[in-house]
C-alpha cells in the first residue's frame, strides 16, 4: 500500500523502496527453479511498483541531493534484480536505452552491465549476452553522450593549438623547453577548470562517458555486435565508435581519465580477435582502413604538437603497431589485401614524420620508442613482403 502511493520519496515511502529493493536482492541469492518460494510470490508483488518509483522518466526518483549516490546504487541494485529475476521482461531495459530519459538512467544501465561482465555470477543470473541484441542502442548512447561532452565548456575535440601558447613558437622551444610549454598548458586551461559539476552533485556526462568506455575495456563485443547488417553497414558503425574513441584520446589534458581510457580501449579493440568484429565480411580490407584512420589522426595531432602528454601517447602508438602486426602476422597470407589505400599511405608517411621528429626529443624515453618504432615498421614491411613490392 505504501508503495501504491506513488508519492516523492520521503519518510515512509522512502524507508519501504529500499526495503523492497533489498528484498528484491535477496531473492536473486535464491535458485529460480524454487519458484514456489514465498519470497518469489512477495517480490513479484511489489516489482512492478517499484519499477514506476524508481524509473519514471517523469519524475526521477531523488530523496534529496545529499543522497544522490546512495539513490543510484539503490537503483543499480533494483535494475540487476530486475534483469535476474525476470531476464526476458526488459521494460527497464528499455528505459535506461531511452536517449531522452534522465542521465542518471543511463549511468545506472552502464554501471549495471559493468558489473554483469566484472563481478562473480551465480549459476542462475543471466549473463551479459542477454543485452548484445542492444549493441547498436548502446553505440547511440556513446556517440550522444560523447557529443554532449564535446559541447561542454570544458572539453574541446580539437586541442589547443600550439599558435595560442605564448612564449612556444618554434619546433626547438616545444621539444627542448618541455617545462615552458606544461606551462603554458595549465595556464590555459586553468580557467576552464572551475565549471566541472562534483560527482556528488550527481553523475555528469563526463562521468557517464568514462563509464561507457571503461564498458568497452570488459566486453568489446557490447559495442561491435552488428545483427542483421550489411557489411558496409557493419564497417561504418565500427568506424564511427573508434573515431569517437580517438577524438577523446587527442586532449589528454582536460579530461586524462577519460583519454587514457580511451587509449586502453582503443588497444583491447586492437586485438586480432576483436579487429576481426570490426567487420567479419572484410576483416583485412575494414583493419586498413579503419586502422591507418586511427594511426593518421593522432599522427597529426603530434606532428602538430596538439597532444599534451605527448611521451605517453607515444608508449601507446608503440603498442597499437604491435597489436596491428600481431593482427598482420594472423593473417599473413592476406596481409597485403587494402594496404595500398590511399589513407594506409598517409598514415605511414604521417607516422615516420612523427618518429623522425622525436628522435630530436630532449625526453630519453621519446627518443628511445621513436626508435623501436621504426623497428615496428620494418617487421610490418616484412610481414608484406612477398605480396605488397
Amino acid at each position: 500500500q505504501v508503495l501504491g502511493k506513488q508519492h516523492s520519496a520521503g519518510g515512509t515511502e522512502s524507508a519501504a523502496v529500499v526495503t523492497f529493493v533489498k528484498l528484491c536482492k535477496a531473492a536473486t541469492y535464491i535458485n529460480n527453479k524454487d519458484s514456489n518460494n514465498v519470497l518469489f510470490v512477495m517480490v513479484q508483488s511489489v516489482i512492478g511498483d517499484l519499477k514506476q518509483i524508481l524509473f519514471n522518466p517523469l519524475k526521477p526518483f531523488s530523496r534529496g541531493q545529499d543522497k544522490i549516490n546512495f539513490d543510484l546504487e539503490l537503483m543499480i541494485e533494483f535494475f540487476l534484480a530486475c534483469l535476474r529475476l525476470n531476464p526476458h521482461n526488459n521494460e527497464v531495459l528499455k528505459v535506461c536505452l531511452n536517449l531522452s530519459s534522465p542521465a542518471m538512467f543511463h549511468y545506472v544501465l552502464v554501471k549495471a552491465l559493468y558489473r554483469i561482465i566484472t563481478q562473480k555470477r551465480l549459476a542462475w543470473w543471466p549473463q551479459i549476452d542477454i543485452v548484445y541484441s542492444r549493441a547498436g542502442e548502446l553505440r547511440n548512447m556513446f556517440t550522444d553522450t560523447l557529443n554532449k561532452v564535446s559541447q561542454s565548456s570544458t572539453f574541446s575535440t580539437t586541442p589547443l593549438r600550439i599558435s595560442g601558447i605564448t612564449g612556444v613558437s618554434t619546433l626547438k622551444d616545444i621539444l627542448f623547453n618541455p617545462q615552458q610549454l606544461r606551462s603554458q598548458y595549465s595556464q590555459a586551461f586553468k580557467s576552464k577548470t572551475s565549471d566541472r559539476l562534483a560527482y556528488d552533485e550527481g553523475p555528469n556526462n563526463r562521468e557517464l562517458l568514462l563509464w561507457i568506455v571503461r564498458l568497452i575495456i570488459v566486453d568489446p563485443y557490447l559495442m561491435l555486435h552488428n545483427p542483421n547488417k550489411l557489411d558496409h553497414e557493419t564497417q561504418m558503425s565500427t568506424f564511427e565508435l573508434i573515431n569517437g574513441l580517438v577524438s577523446l584520446v587527442h586532449d589528454t589534458s582536460m579530461m586524462p581519465d577519460v583519454a587514457h581510457t580511451a587509449m586502453e580501449s582503443l588497444l583491447v579493440l586492437h586485438e586480432t580477435r576483436h579487429i576481426e568484429l570490426w567487420n567479419p565480411e572484410a576483416s583485412i580490407n575494414t583493419f586498413w582502413s579503419i586502422s591507418s584512420q586511427v594511426l593518421f589522426s593522432i599522427s597529426q595531432k603530434l606532428v602538430l604538437h596538439q597532444i599534451y602528454e605527448y611521451t605517453s601517447v607515444l608508449r601507446w602508438l608503440r603498442e597499437i603497431l604491435v597489436l596491428r602486426n600481431a593482427f598482420l602476422f594472423h593473417h599473413k597470407d592476406n596481409a597485403y589485401l587494402g594496404s595500398n589505400i590511399p589513407m594506409a599511405k598517409h598514415a605511414h608517411t604521417k607516422l615516420e614524420i612523427v618518429f623522425f621528429i622525436y628522435l630530436w626529443s630532449i625526453d630519453p624515453e621519446a627518443v628511445k620508442i621513436a626508435m623501436s618504432c621504426f623497428a615496428l615498421f620494418a617487421y610490418e614491411a616484412d610481414i608484406r613482403f612477398g605480396f605488397d613490392e
